[in-house]
């Protein structure tokens, strides 16, 4: 009876828009962890990047390579970046937008080409990055074999009460 509700509440809630996530009471701590995208979605394949350059970032500040004046400059041109794209896009001058966005996947390329190259030069970097890779794929695993054993136990429960 009770998951035969719960999936009626589901129905409704994605009838009207709303997540079914947002029912389940055991995921509402997570909620607040994870990095969600447009209408709550978990957005898949970021974090392990935005961890990544974090490292790199850190590395290069206590390195002297980079100073927080240029890391801020840096975060500032992004801003200022996203919104003349946003203006663009909403002025439909699409021409404009495509060229735009052609020159910034341009700078995105050379950028990650040093980076890489920054990192291929310094060996301890490799290896702190190295153990970040191994800390998130031990991380995955583990939630992983969780939702197995979730599911494992709902299936139980559902066959038990029918």
């Amino acid at each position: 009876m009770k998951i035969k509700l719960v999936s009626i509440a589901m129905i409704l809630a994605l009838t009207a828009g709303f997540n079914a996530n947002a029912f389940h009471s055991d995921k509402e701590s997570d909620c607040a962890e994870k990095s969600h995208g447009k209408h709550g979605q978990k957005i898949r394949g970021h974090k392990m990047g935005f961890d990544i350059r974090d490292i790199v970032t850190e590395y290069m500040l206590a390195q002297g390579d980079i100073t927080q004046g240029e890391i801020d400059l840096k975060k500032a041109e992004h801003k200022a970046t996203r919104e003349a794209l946003k203006a663009l896009k909403d002025s439909g001058d699409t021409e404009a937008l495509k060229a735009k966005k052609d020159e910034l996947k341009e700078k995105r390329q050379e950028r990650h080409a040093e980076i890489k190259a920054y990192i291929e030069s310094h060996e301890d970097l490799q290896a702190q990055i190295k153990e970040k890779k191994e800390e998130f794929r031990e991380k995955r695993k583990e939630r992983r074999e969780e939702r197995k054993a979730k599911k494992a136990a709902m299936e139980e429960e559902s066959s038990t009460e029918s």
